[in-house]
């Protein structure tokens, strides 16, 4: 019988709890670049810190012709076998589940599942960075939100500072919460040109999000050491550091 859609197989292990989702409003919004600093900053206060891409699409042979692709910069500054950095890759830049069809292939969630917990099992916490919005199609009947409903990580969301924004993070935010994933707090990437409503867009995801803005990345601030810094002054990653610190 073919599962509903948005219902999780079963996994032949259950889901790792050291896990935190740089999860973006959108695809473009820098989620590597906060995840690639958010692992810098945790590295040096401490944890032992892996990065994991499920599926990166838009590569060839799991390269993206003419520069790094986004599982290469993660892996960068973490400490781990690069090649355990990457679950899958695809040709198509697209949707993961658009991408899989195009090369006639499938993705298999227990193997992702598979890989993630061989990971967690010797870190203090794994980042985990997925493709585009919570709402792209992932795999076979399961949307990218489906799948963090089965990993249950803790999410940090990331979105663009410009017009737009306030409803693609609000409408992140009540998503994840329906499902009650936990929310660390919101980053804000500065990507776009700004306009005068931009000053008033951290203040206004708080009133009505409920939620923090833990950070807001400055034009050309984007290097991990950078990124790093920011995060470690707002004390994002003084609190994360708490909270997965192994003894």
């Amino acid at each position: 019988m073919t599962p509903h859609p948005g219902t999780p197989p079963e996994s032949p292990r259950s889901s790792p709890r050291n896990l935190l989702a740089v999860v973006g409003t959108d695809t473009g919004v820098g989620k590597t670049v906060v995840a690639a600093g958010l692992i810098h900053g945790l590295r040096r206060a401490g944890l032992k810190v892996a990065a994991f891409k499920p599926v990166e699409t838009g590569l060839v042979n799991g390269r993206l012709p003419g520069g790094l692709a986004d599982w290469q910069r993660l892996a960068a500054v973490s400490d781990q076998n690069p090649d355990s950095c990457l679950g899958q890759s695809f040709a198509l830049p697209a949707a993961p589940l658009a991408a899989a069809r195009e090369a006639g292939r499938e993705i298999c969630l227990s193997d992702l599942t598979e890989q993630l917990q061989a990971l967690a099992d010797h870190r203090d916490l794994v980042v985990v960075e997925g493709a585009g919005g919570l709402c792209v199609p992932f795999a076979q009947d399961l949307l990218w939100a489906d799948v963090i409903g089965q990993w249950s990580p803790e999410c940090l969301v990331v979105g663009r500072l410009g017009l737009g924004t306030l409803n693609h993070t609000l409408l992140t935010l009540d998503h994840l919460r329906r499902r009650e994933i936990p929310v660390a707090g919101v980053i804000l990437n500065t990507v776009d040109t700004q306009g005068e409503e931009t000053g008033q867009t951290p203040g206004l995801i708080e009133e009505f999000g409920a939620c923090s803005v833990c950070a807001v990345i400055p034009p050309g601030g984007d290097s991990p050491p950078d990124v790093a810094r920011l995060l470690k002054s707002t004390g994002l990653i003084g609190r994360l550091t708490s909270r997965y610190k192994n003894d």
